[in-house]
């Protein structure tokens, strides 16, 4: 005869039912999800009060100083700038969700074209840094493992601190300098060869059109910061160009 053990039983005589266990690899993916999704909220929510606060009108720095009263109106009424702050910001978050980024005022095309356009650029800049990164990183791991504790670990560790210390805007234009004698025909080249057609692309150069070998996570976004500063540049230089013809007539 085997005894059993009674079941446990709450005050009103009910048998307690079991918990439920959730697996812990599915509670860690969710808890990173969560996280993920706040980081997200309050990214945008940080980016949209910071342009909020920036000083300037809009309107008038996209319309320039020749507008009349009634075009910066019309500008400030299809951009949204007339509704109260926390309209601005709901639409806000509704284009986001519906992957609506508005227009570019520096290409006049959909921005999310412009994104999309050069997607394929980033891409393999990305994906090159990758490569590159995991070329050289796992075999310096390895001999750095089998070298520990030795002036050789040491001197590997300082080379590579310091190599992923070098800000890219120091390190990117002179990588640059040294190969401007090679001139390849890449995806990019075009830009490079904007040089000739305008000097102002060369004096407003920005240390962002050089790709930094160091760093392969600046990478990322390469291809469409190189983009959207050059034609900021150019446009800047075409409305002043034009500014200063009004004058002159």
């Amino acid at each position: 005869m085997t005894l059993t053990a009674p079941k446990p039983q709450t005050a009103l005589g009910i048998s307690p039912r079991r918990r439920t266990r959730i697996n812990p690899t599915v509670k860690y993916v969710l808890k990173r999800l969560a996280q993920s999704a706040l980081t997200i909220f309050l990214t945008l929510t940080t980016v949209f009060v910071l342009i909020r606060m920036a000083p300037g009108d809009p309107a008038y720095a996209l319309a320039g100083p020749l507008a009349s009263t009634e075009d910066l109106a019309q500008i400030r009424a299809d951009m949204g700038l007339d509704k109260s702050v926390f309209s601005q910001y709901l639409i806000y978050l509704w284009d986001l969700v519906h992957l609506n980024l508005g227009t570019s005022y520096s290409f006049q095309a959909p921005a999310m074209d412009v994104v999309l356009g050069r997607l394929p650029y980033t891409i393999t800049l990305a994906v090159s840094s990758i490569l590159l990164t995991a070329v050289l990183s796992i075999p310096l791991g390895v001999w750095m493992a089998r070298h520990a504790d030795t002036r050789r670990e040491l001197g590997a560790n300082v080379v590579a601190v310091g190599g992923q210390s070098m800000p890219e805007f120091w390190s990117g234009p002179d990588a640059g300098d040294d190969l401007r004698g090679l001139d390849p025909s890449t995806p990019g080249s075009r830009f490079h060869h904007m040089a000739v057609v305008d000097p102002a692309y060369r004096h407003h150069r920005h240390p962002s059109d050089r790709v930094d070998l160091p760093d392969g996570s600046t990478r990322n976004g390469l291809g469409l910061r190189f983009s959207v500063h050059h034609g900021r540049t150019f446009s800047r230089s075409i409305r002043t160009r034009t500014h200063l013809a009004i004058c002159d007539a």
